[in-house]
């Protein structure tokens, strides 16, 4: 372990500390770790390294804001009676040592502080008569500092290695286990939660019993809707494990319980990973579950730019498997436009997933967003090292008759494309381009009074346009 004596450093890590307290403060939340509950394992930390370093303080904390908030203490009456910090059960964060600790995300040895020309002016060692100090910062699962674990004595300390390392060791069991115990006390929350709304889910399976003829007009679509919410109560019903197992695994690759050999780590990121994965795709069959029968338009205004982001987020799995990378484009100008937002989400997200998965993988997924003749133009398309990004500029529309004979023969789409479309025949053959995907997003355009245009060559790649006209809501 890396103990240097004051051992002071920054982060460099382009988030200024406005940013990191906002993103501390959103973890805390999340491990509910912001209220004032006893935490035992927190508790046996602090017993366990005030008896085996022989220190008469020791104190493990989190960072709130301006406060380190002691979340449990050993010691703390040595400091003076009825002193302000064991009564307040906190210390400003400009007279904290833990402040190095947390800034730095790293280990603070101060053997000595009264000889130390920085700590012997700082009011722990004027007012509480605090003359050695060793912290260490509490990581989380994710990899965030929270807080720190730390030893105070009131006379000068050397601290042997071995000591050094019991704390660093302490600070991430702890950890590990609040973390652990957390996934499973959510896991019975949200169990227990199923098992409150069971009697709301025999009212909707008496509802569905008695939907009609008349509603679904066959036998064939009333099936088809019961299938529809049971494959929605399965996907919901699966997130509670994987939820579980993602947690987990991200434990495990940050080898709280070990190292890891080479082939372990590989393992555990494959199933970190795909558990992400999941997670996602379970996602967006919701989001189309949600979407079902929302064919009207429901505008509002947002930032295109944040809303692209947001999508390449969420492929950046995928792209990371076909070896690609994103990059975003905007013509200057204003980004805040009015339009479906739930429509154009899945619309983008579709095209993309479509481009990511026919192209020749170690690509560049370009992305250009422009604004002509009161429409938005999004132009998607790969650059590749070896075929560059050579677009022969014919403009074929992908609209609505391919959603209608797309219809019409279900049961043969070589047929259709041959017949009609042997432009697409091409893409389909020479890429794994996935039909549905591709015309749902038709589809959605569609909705949304677009259309989509294909331009380019089997040689050179293809170009998507999706071009969206700005409508005024309906009144």
């Amino acid at each position: 372990m890396d103990f240097e004596r004051r051992n002071l450093s920054c982060r460099l890590d382009n988030f200024t500390p406005e940013q990191r307290n906002d993103k501390r403060l959103t973890i805390l939340k999340k491990m509910e770790l912001l209220g004032n509950k006893v935490i035992p394992i927190f508790d046996e930390a602090t017993q366990m390294v005030a008896n085996f370093l022989n220190t008469p303080i020791c104190i493990l904390g989190i960072m709130i804001d301006d406060e380190f908030s002691i979340k449990s203490a050993i010691g703390l009456s040595r400091l003076g009676l009825m002193n302000k910090i064991a009564a307040m059960r906190k210390i400003s964060r400009s007279e904290s040592f833990s402040t190095y600790v947390i800034d730095s995300k790293s280990n603070l040895l101060v053997e000595n502080t009264c000889i130390d020309p920085f700590f012997s002016k700082t009011t722990l060692t004027q007012n509480y008569g605090v003359c050695a100090y060793v912290g260490t910062p509490l990581i989380t699962g994710e990899g965030e500092c929270i807080g720190s674990l730390e030893v105070m004595d009131l006379v000068a300390h050397q601290f042997s290695n071995k000591e050094l390392n019991f704390l660093a060791i302490t600070a991430r069991w702890c950890m590990a286990e609040y973390e652990r115990n957390q996934l499973l006390i959510n896991h019975e929350k949200q169990v227990k939660k199923e098992e409150a709304t069971q009697d709301l889910a025999s009212q909707n399976a008496i509802q569905l019993e008695q939907l009609t003829f008349e509603k679904y007009q066959s036998k064939t679509n009333y099936l088809e809707e019961i299938v529809k919410n049971l494959i929605v109560s399965l996907i919901k019903q699966l997130s509670n494990p994987l939820t579980l197992i993602i947690g987990m695994a991200s434990v495990l690759k940050g080898e709280t319980y070990g190292h890891l050999s080479p082939k372990q780590k590989e393992c555990i990121e494959i199933v970190y990973d795909s558990g992400k994965d999941m997670n996602l795709l379970m996602d967006k069959i919701l989001d189309l579950d949600n979407f079902h029968n929302k064919t009207n338009l429901e505008l509002t205004s947002f930032d295109l730019k944040l809303l692209i982001t947001k999508v390449i987020n969420s492929l950046e799995l995928l792209a990371q498997k076909q070896q690609h990378t994103f990059n975003l484009s905007i013509e200057p100008g204003n980004r805040i436009w009015k339009l479906d937002k739930q429509k154009i989400t899945l619309t983008i997200y579709y095209i993309l997933t479509t481009i990511i998965e026919g192209s020749i993988s170690g690509g560049e997924v370009q992305i250009h967003i422009s604004h002509r003749d009161h429409k938005i133009n999004f132009s998607f398309w790969v650059i590749h090292p070896w075929l560059g990004e050579e677009i022969s500029f014919e403009n074929t529309e992908l609209y609505t008759q391919i959603i209608s004979r797309f219809n019409e023969n279900k049961s043969n789409l070589q047929q259709l494309t041959l017949e009609n479309y042997t432009y697409f025949k091409e893409l389909i053959k020479s890429s794994k381009v996935d039909l549905y995907g591709l015309l749902f997003s038709c589809y959605l355009a569609e909705l949304q009074k677009g259309k989509i245009f294909l331009k380019g060559s089997t040689g050179s790649g293809y170009r998507f346009v999706l071009s969206i006209p700005l409508l005024e809501e309906e009144g």
